[in-house]
């Protein structure tokens, strides 16, 4: 590269100063503004598969999202950003009712009662549990042992609960073995019990039923503090729920099914638009010019002004311009070869 002639570096300097004042203050927005009409002018002539195609954004999505390593700082970022949230004086200001609407909460409980069938394996799955069959069985035994030791009606007629008690020993003294043979009992019957409380489940918890107890239990909750329910989970618990999340998501994305997720999700968008232009695509995920405008002067400004006032705007455009101001055109036109 030859050296730079005094009028090529003439021009130089007076092109830097010109493109430094026409995004500078007053005269950013007009810039921006016309740009920007001049490119979703032409993005309508653009599709998107002239632009880009499906694998280069699963390569990068996938590089992003799942390829690139973590720093040992995000982890604890994440719960430092717990924290501050759990401790956010928003919570002691609004209630669950500012959160979520009435009208959006019924509108949630309404589709989930009508998911009947998702209910009824819900509710086989329960009581298939042996831990469900294990309460079953407590609750019919004690049930029984109760009637027996303590029965209400034997309270009410007088000598009953004198012969009651007569009759329990009695039976002690024949079958020494009464409760182990009662829990025994229990147990044999406890599928038939099983398979009657399966039936009332399902008949009982109606799409009314759930709608009624839901908004019940809406009603008392709606204009609770959210604040309030720091009682019951402390900023160590959002912590530690937080930073769990965020390894069990770090193993997630390392995943087949995740990264074949990505892949499926761009096919299917790309799919979608490759044949659509690059305006109308931006019309129909409802970004505007209008927003772009917004967002660009949101944050253009400061960050130009910075650029200008420590020179670092200045020296980048000088060394994009300079390789052209050294070449031999320019010196041929100047007349300086």
């Amino acid at each position: 590269m030859s050296h730079l002639t005094p009028k090529a570096a003439e021009l130089l300097d007076a092109q830097v100063a010109f493109m430094v004042a026409q995004v500078s203050s007053d005269s950013l927005q007009p810039l921006i503004e016309s740009n920007l009409k001049l490119l979703l002018a032409n993005s309508k002539a653009i599709k998107l598969e002239e632009v880009i195609t499906s694998e280069s954004i699963k390569k990068v999505a996938i590089k992003y999202a799942s390829d690139m390593s973590l720093g040992p700082g995000v982890p604890e970022l994440v719960g430092e950003v717990a924290r501050e949230m759990y401790n956010h004086e928003i919570f002691e200001e609004n209630t669950a009712g500012d959160v979520m609407s009435q009208k959006d909460f019924k509108e949630m409980l309404s589709k989930i009662a009508e998911m009947e069938d998702v209910r009824k394996r819900l509710i086989s799955e329960a009581v298939g549990n042996p831990m469900y069959a294990s309460l079953m069985s407590d609750l019919l035994y004690h049930g029984i042992q109760d009637y027996i030791t303590d029965n209400p009606l034997a309270k009410k007629i007088p000598g009953a609960q004198s012969m009651m008690k007569f009759g329990k020993n009695v039976m002690d003294k024949a079958s020494p073995k009464l409760e182990e043979t009662l829990k025994k009992y229990v147990a044999s019957n406890i599928r038939s019990t099983l398979r009657e409380s399966e039936k009332f489940l399902n008949k009982n918890l109606t799409n009314e039923k759930i709608l009624e107890l839901g908004m019940d239990a809406w009603i008392n909750v709606k204009d609770r503090k959210l604040s309030g329910y720091k009682q019951y989970i402390t900023a160590n618990d959002i912590e530690e729920a937080y930073v769990m999340g965020f390894e069990y998501w770090k193993n997630l994305r390392t995943t087949d099914i995740y990264k074949n997720a990505i892949e499926e999700i761009v096919d299917f968008f790309f799919e979608k638009y490759k044949e659509t232009s690059l305006f109308d695509l931006l019309n129909d995920i409802s970004i505007s010019e209008e927003m772009l405008l917004e967002d660009a002067m949101t944050f253009a400004p400061r960050a130009i002004n910075h650029l200008i006032s420590t020179g670092v705007l200045a020296a980048f455009i000088h060394q994009y311009l300079l390789p052209f101001y050294q070449s031999e055109d320019v010196k041929r036109i100047l007349g300086e070869e």
